[in-house]
């Protein structure tokens, strides 16, 4: 792909990409933390409180989110020494003064532990402050807005400064360009990760202030880029001047001067005071990115609430070729109010396996999130197992919503918050029609619970059937892992099958091996169960009304009434909802089979005659290669049936032919080589039968396919038998060139690899690759070292 993206379509940058409607954005639909109630609550104004936003804390009050900005930065915060003399400079005069009578003063408190904590609060606050937009520059920003309700990308004081973190722009989706932004402008990105593969030094950065300047319109786009991507540029709609602002400017300021009067508040007052200020919101035109509020069950414990504590949704918009909606998210952007004691950052290594495993999980065909860069801050150290560099993903999904997103609210008894949390994702993820999105009480519903439990069960099985007939495992099934849409998210330890056993699990904390490869479905369809109970009043509600609830309806129940509803809702739909994502997955999970077996009509007893089998033979062997290998067999089947006398006759002769090298007797123990050949044989002489059959050639009938059949089934298993996965060994690798070698041509030679998967690589295909390119790409699609406990963990 050229800078251009090769495309004749109208290329914008970044900050130019169409916002959705106002009444398609998430946060117009959903309330946002008290403490950050508007973009512009995260303005710095004199007495703003920034480090409420990234301080670990409850966020109760129905929020769904919080507005924050990225900050990759390590965590304690150790600001440079000229951010505190800058910080110095901005106190004021009477401030000095009271110092100096407290010094004058002496006495217990001047010197109290209470009155230094006071002081140095007051300190971190001052110098956060410049980590913030400016009221004073509101009308100045980096990257101005293309129309008045467009993003615009504000720089602060103190990323200004030299001492700020630049970034390194590593790797770069053009099929996730391709798929989820095709009118993006990268400019000379691809070009510039290139030239700067093998190098270190302030030249290869993509942006920051260390990085060369851009000097034309595509070094311009790709710097834009980096410096959104990589958490310096922040993206906003914001008024243009400081006499437009409302009395929320300043974080926390807000909220402290009215939220006593919140203490005492039933749910249906606070509803109705929520719902007030979602009005009010509803009417403003600013923007900013925010961090999502969520709960979930970890390894099967309920953790409460989470939420984002290291991901930052810089904004949503619309591909214009098929009006999908796409949220960008970063990764290891810093803290956020759901970090809890972490730092908000990410590895390397963590963000590599994130970039190229949600790529080949897409190239596969499995629903999931998409990988659009991955750039790193070579001058951020991140501390975890060892020191490693800092780096940020960033990533696109549709929505990130959760089943934990739902888990939170319902936990608190906070029904309306649910309701309105589900009518978002009815109305604009699903398209569900009759939801209207007036929250007045007047506005009838048609029902949606019952419908979004089954749509979200659905996607969630036939994604985890992809899991199976691929050979992937997730790692961290929790709640709050799993999208309500059914995509694949939070790449974690998450790993290929390479000796293939039904109890492997790639997560080192995994003790019980609850997340074993066998366990995933069962995993999903817990998560499936959780979001039933927390969809249960409304679901019990709309069972006995015929309608869904109008806003406020649920607030005014009362307690008893809501629990015998979710106790109906629950026993109406639990029973159903096991069968409709047991018989999906199977469904699904037999389909990517027979595919994978070059078969093209279902029979009924498949799976027990035919693909559990084939799992038993895959026991000790290598998943991938061993299906892979199977492509052979039809052309072998088809010649030894020309020459025999018989079609049993030709079976088994193809059999006995074929076996032999169909899988590696080297990963079987000796002792049990003979059973492991007999097996095999047993199983090949079913699926030839089974081959004959699905061609219309059953035994003793006289009619037989045409020639070539054989050849014909070998193309099209090679299209679903991929001869390259992501293997733990080859991420390991990239990872460990990017930190010695910055070697960033390797990591994508890998990525493409993942993106064409079924491609043969290794063999000469006239394109002039050289013999060492080629012997590379035979290595990298070998066995290797199998996949062991030894994955990056969850928060890495």
């Amino acid at each position: 792909m050229t800078a251009r993206n090769n495309s004749p379509r109208r290329l914008v940058p970044l900050l130019s990409l169409p916002l959705p409607p106002p009444s398609q954005r998430l946060t117009n639909n959903l309330l946002p933390d008290a403490y950050t109630p508007s973009p512009t609550s995260l303005l710095s104004t004199p007495d703003s409180t920034p480090s409420l936003v990234r301080r670990a804390r409850p966020v109760p009050q129905g929020a769904g989110f919080s507005y924050v900005t990225p900050l990759p930065l390590p965590f304690p915060y150790e600001f440079p020494a000229e951010q505190k003399e800058e910080s110095d400079k901005e106190v004021s005069l009477g401030e000095q003064h009271r110092r100096e009578a407290e010094a004058e003063g002496g006495g217990a408190d001047a010197d109290s532990a209470e009155a230094r904590y006071e002081r140095q609060m007051q300190e971190v606050e001052r110098v956060m402050r410049r980590y913030e937009i400016q009221v004073s520059e509101l009308d100045k920003p980096e990257y101005p807005a293309k129309d008045a309700e467009g993003l615009a990308g504000y720089l602060t004081p103190a990323k200004r400064a030299q001492t700020y973190p630049s970034a390194r722009l590593l790797g770069l989706s053009a099929a996730a360009l391709r798929d989820c932004l095709p009118n993006l402008d990268v400019g000379d990105a691809f070009e510039f990760i290139k030239s700067t593969s093998g190098r270190d030094g302030p030249d290869t950065y993509a942006s920051g202030p260390m990085a060369p300047q851009p000097k034309d319109d595509a070094a311009r786009a790709r710097f834009q880029l980096s410096d959104v991507l990589a958490g310096r540029a922040v993206a906003a709609v914001l008024p243009s001047e400081e006499s437009q602002l409302d009395d929320m400017a300043g974080c926390g300021v807000w909220a402290r001067r009215v939220g006593q009067g919140w203490k005492d508040e039933s749910l249906q007052q606070r509803w109705e005071r929520r719902n007030g200020e979602l009005l009010e919101r509803q009417k403003q035109k600013t923007y900013l990115g925010w961090s999502n509020a969520y709960a979930g069950h970890q390894f099967g414990s309920w953790a409460g609430q989470l939420g984002d504590g290291r991901a930052i949704t810089l904004f949503e918009t619309i591909n214009p070729e098929n009006n999908e909606r796409w949220e960008i998210q970063l990764k290891g952007a810093g803290r956020t109010p759901y970090s809890r004691f972490a730092d908000g950052l990410a590895t390397l290594g963590s963000s590599v396996r994130e970039f190229l495993g949600s790529e080949s999980i897409a190239a596969l065909g499995i629903p999931t999130s998409r990988a659009l860069s991955v750039i790193s801050l070579p001058d951020v150290e991140v501390v975890r197992e060892r020191r490693n560099v800092s780096a940020i993903t960033s990533r696109l999904a549709q929505s990130w919503i959760r089943i934990g997103s739902f888990q939170l609210p319902a936990s608190r008894s906070d029904w309306e918050i649910v309701r309105l949390l589900g009518e978002y994702v009815s109305r604009i993820l699903f398209n569900f029609e009759g939801i209207p999105s007036a929250q007045t009480p007047d506005s009838p519903r048609e029902k949606w619970a019952t419908r979004l439990l089954f749509e979200s069960a659905r996607r969630n099985a036939r994604m985890v059937a992809g899991w199976q007939a691929v050979g992937w495992t997730h790692g961290v099934l929790n709640t709050d892992n799993i999208s309500i849409l059914g995509l694949t998210i939070d790449y974690g330890p998450y790993g290929f099958l390479d000796i293939f056993s039904q109890d492997v699990t790639p997560n080192h904390s995994d003790e019980m091996s609850r997340y074993s490869y066998k366990m995933q479905p069962s995993m999903v369809l817990f998560a499936m169960k959780q979001l039933l109970t927390s969809l249960s009043p409304i679901i019990g509600f709309e069972e006995e009304n015929g309608r869904a609830p109008n806003p406020g309806e649920l607030a005014s129940l009362e307690p008893e009434k809501l629990k015998a509803l979710a106790e109906f809702g629950e026993a109406t739909q639990r029973a159903d909802l096991e069968e409709v994502f047991i018989n999906t997955t199977m469904e699904e999970w037999r389909r990517r089979f027979r595919l994978r077996l070059g078969l093209k009509n279902a029979e009924e007893d498949e799976k027990g005659a035919l693909f559990d089998p084939l799992l038993d033979v895959l026991e000790e062997l290598d998943f991938t290669l061993t299906l892979r290998k199977l492509k052979e067999f039809p052309s072998i089947l088809e010649e030894n049936l020309k020459s025999a006398e018989g079609q049993e006759e030709g079976i088994k002769k193809a059999v006995e032919s074929f076996s032999a090298d169909w899988y590696d007797q080297s990963r079987v123990l000796a002792y049990l080589r003979d059973q492991k050949r007999d097996q095999a044989q047993g199983w090949l002489t079913k699926y030839a039968q089974r081959l004959l059959r699905d061609l219309g050639v059953g035994s003793g009938s006289s009619s037989s396919p045409a020639v070539g059949w054989g050849t014909s089934l070998r193309e099209e298993m090679s299209q679903h038998n991929p001869r390259f996965v992501l293997r733990n060994w080859v991420g390991e690798e990239v990872i460990k060139r990017l930190e010695e070698k910055d070697d960033t041509l390797f990591l994508d030679r890998v990525l493409q690899m993942c993106l064409h998967p079924c491609k043969e690589w290794g063999q000469d295909d006239g394109s002039g690759k050289s013999a060492e390119l080629l012997e590379e790409e035979a290595r990298l699609c070998e066995i290797g070292e199998p996949l062991q406990r030894n994955m990056p963990s969850c928060s890495s």
